[in-house]
């Protein structure tokens, strides 16, 4: 069994280009958190996304990985990289 922490977003429409590219760059380095299994993100491509632009998916290890990845430097990172361009974020959490 792993967790699973999911992730939408969606950002200021002032948000320029080169600030998401900045901000995406810093959701790549998630991975190297400790017990983070795999990081996937991307685009939305369809019309039933609710606005959310931007989806997240973080798979680990258990939800004890889960909750030290909350408080781990890279996580604060893109927290703090976040913060000035979102517009909206709605997360989920699960086992699977």
């Amino acid at each position: 069994m792993s967790f699973h922490h999911i992730v939408l977003l969606s950002f200021k429409e002032d948000t320029t280009d080169e600030q998401k590219k900045t901000f995406f760059s810093t959701l790549d380095a998630l991975k190297d958190v400790p017990n983070v299994i795999s990081v996937k993100h991307g685009k939305n491509v369809t019309d039933r996304a609710k606005g959310f632009e931007y989806g997240l998916v973080v798979v680990l290890k258990d939800r004890q990985a889960e909750l030290d990845y909350q408080k781990h430097d890279l996580h604060i990172k893109v927290l703090d990289a976040l913060k000035p361009i979102k517009k909206d974020v709605l997360a989920m959490d699960f086992d699977a």
